[in-house]
């Protein structure tokens, strides 16, 4: 799904992928564990660990609030 999203970079594109396999871990608690090397260590993560953090949907609609 957001593969398809052109807006984000591809460093964001990861860290919303672990963000989502780690049942919707904070991204800076995600963001310590790329930059310790606990989830792999290449490029990508190596950049994901340092860039700007997206806005995951699901996680507004679960903080949402009727008014």
């Amino acid at each position: 799904m957001d593969e398809a999203n052109h807006n984000l970079s591809e460093a964001q594109k990861e860290l919303l992928r672990w963000h989502s396999k780690l049942g919707h871990l904070n991204f800076e608690a995600i963001q310590m564990l790329l930059k310790s090397g606990s989830l792999g260590k290449n490029a990508i993560t190596a950049a994901a660990a340092r860039c700007t953090t997206p806005k995951c949907a699901s996680c507004q609609f679960g903080k949402a609030r009727r008014r």
